[in-house]
Formats: C-alpha cells, structure tokens, sequence
C-alpha cells in the first residue's frame, strides 16, 4: 500500500487539497495507484487525495487508519454542477461501532475542525457554527445508508453557508477488523433523476470494491 501523505501535507488536509485543485496542481492518479483503495473507480477527473489519522486540524478524534477521497471536478467552483461533491472512504483498525451517535461525533469534530482550520487568518468563524445531524434509518436488510445534514461554512471559496448532503454506507466488518466506510457528498437538492446523484449513488453501491 502506498505511504500516507506526509505530516506536512496532512497537517493542513482538505486545505491543501483545495489549494491544489484550485490551482491545477497536479495530483496524484484519479484512481489510486496502489490497486488497494477504499473507493470505487470514479468518473474521470475526479481528483484524489489519501490522508491519515489522526488528522491535525481534527485532534478530537483518536482513530487509528486513513481516509481516502475523490473530489468532482467542480468540488471549488460554487457555479459548477459538481461544486462541493466528493466522496470518501474510511479504514480503521480494528471492530468500530458505527451507529447513528458515533457518525454524528465524528461528522461534527471533522467539519469543525476542517472549517475552523481553513478559516484561520482569513475570516472569522464561530465553531457552533458548525453542526451535524444523522438520521435515523429505516430498518432494511440489507441496511439503508445513514443520511446526514452538515451545516457549515465553505471556508476554502466563499465564506457563505453550506449545507452538505452525505449518505453513509458501512462495510461488514470481519472479525478483529479492520472497519471501513463510504460517504457520498453534494450540496444538491435530492431530486428524482438528478445526474449527480445517480453518478454518487452508484459509487456507493459499489462499494467496497473488489480486491484482487
């Protein structure tokens, strides 16, 4: 499996993510080169990033592993499709409790952590700010994806309010783990047919991927 990004690269994560697509910089493959990822071949351009915890700008969350993210094309431009759609996977060591409590700590340690972080020396930001809400699922078999509402605030372009739209599906853990996660995300209203729905919803029930 490829190394982590370096600490330096993670200590400021999805910031120097957004710097570089902004930017054109390059990255690394739009699949993950190592044939080990977490997430679904995705369309092409979308962009890829691997950070490892625990994260730097979320300190809160003592987890042991790495995530693993896509982002669309228009992630950073607030007039594409596409703005702020992206999807992440999770591996952690070990036998991991995912429920509706555990998802809605993490979501908003992580968003806090990540806007606050992106904010610092730019604007001001309240961290309250900043909620999340899981809701319950519906009793399925197999289980329906945990759906979550983000408030935040796009600290990497406009500085104006966000709500973020996530479905979270969770793999079959084996026995002593490792436990791993999958969450599709966009602003976009979920209306019937809407493409890029369709293109997330696809990656989520592709996931996890095969493994040679």
């Amino acid at each position: 499996m490829t190394r982590p990004l370096t600490r330096s690269i993670a200590a400021v994560a999805l910031a120097a993510a957004a710097i570089s697509l902004l930017s054109s910089a390059p990255l690394a493959a739009a699949n993950d080169p190592s044939g080990d990822a977490l997430i679904p071949p995705t369309p092409e351009g979308w962009r890829y990033e691997k950070m490892e915890f625990p994260l730097s700008f979320a300190p809160d969350l003592a987890l042991d592993g790495f995530e693993e993210l896509r982002f669309a094309p228009g992630m950073f431009d607030p007039k594409s499709d596409t703005y702020w759609t992206y999807c992440f996977g999770i591996e952690l060591a070990g036998e991991v409790e995912i429920d509706r409590a555990w998802l809605e700590d993490f979501l908003v340690k992580y968003y806090r952590g990540l806007c606050v972080a992106v904010s610092k020396g730019k604007r001001p930001l309240d961290p309250a700010s900043i909620t999340a809400k899981v809701a319950e699922r519906p009793k399925a078999d197999p289980p329906a994806p945990f759906a979550a509402a983000i408030e935040l605030v796009n600290a990497f372009v406009t500085g104006k309010p966000l709500t973020l739209r996530l479905e979270i599906v969770v793999a079959e853990t084996p026995k002593g783990g490792p436990t791993r996660l999958f969450a599709i995300a966009s602003p976009r209203p979920d209306a019937d047919g809407d493409p890029v729905w369709k293109t997330l919803r696809d990656l989520r029930d592709r996931f996890p991927p095969k493994r040679d």
